[in-house]
């Protein structure tokens, strides 16, 4: 077993905890599980973790935070539920984007971990499922209507630049450069020409599936 010194932040300053892990070698094949947070109402979809802290998208829970600098111990610190179907999250900055199965897409502001601030509720009538940031530009997959672009410059009113289907499923996406790359169902992988010049949007072009 090894001694681990693992940051945490605590009243503004930083301190080192030391916790015990299982030393990791080339012959081991079984990871161990260190903790677990669960409660009567998780069915947990996905998770960002920033530092000390996970971000859950919980589906019927909602945003879920929790304080993982203790690894063994893994606690709540804020929740919030609007009824929604919580699906998958992205992040950037102190922002959260989080897709609603039924509800489109929402904007939180969590600078303040404990107490998650809901922005907007950006909804067009589509089955979300995944989502993907860069910029000022999200990518929201709507299955069968496609990956919405849209403009999330102002997270109280983002509004939609274009929309990229071919008839496939969207579900989720990955973004490298100016590339988009798409989970399209039974179409498999896409890569979509993703350009965005001069404030103006170039309609996204399929390069390879």
């Amino acid at each position: 077993m090894g001694d681990n010194k693992v940051p945490s932040v605590q009243n503004g300053s930083l301190n080192e905890k030391s916790y015990t892990f299982p030393k990791i070698s080339a012959q081991s094949v079984s990871p161990v599980e260190l903790g677990q947070y669960y409660d009567d109402y998780n069915y947990t979809m996905d998770v960002f973790v920033d530092g000390d802290i996970a971000y859950l998208a919980d589906f019927k829970d909602g945003l879920e935070i929790i304080n993982v600098s203790d690894p063994y111990h893994p606690t709540e610190i804020a929740n919030f539920n609007d009824g929604g179907a919580y699906w998958e999250i992205a992040m950037q900055g102190d922002l959260a984007y989080i897709t609603d199965r039924y509800g489109g897409l929402r904007i939180f502001d969590i600078s303040d971990p404990t107490k998650p601030k809901k922005l907007c509720n950006f909804n067009e009538g589509d089955e979300s499922a995944g989502i993907s940031v860069s910029g000022n530009i999200a990518y929201l997959s709507v299955r069968s209507n496609g990956t919405k672009i849209i403009d999330v410059s102002d997270p109280y009113n983002p509004y939609t630049l274009g929309v990229y289907n071919d008839g496939g499923i969207s579900t989720t996406t990955f973004i490298s450069r100016d590339l988009l790359y798409v989970a399209d169902g039974a179409d498999g992988l896409e890569i979509i020409d993703i350009n965005y010049q001069r404030g103006q949007w170039l309609t996204p072009s399929l390069l390879g599936k």
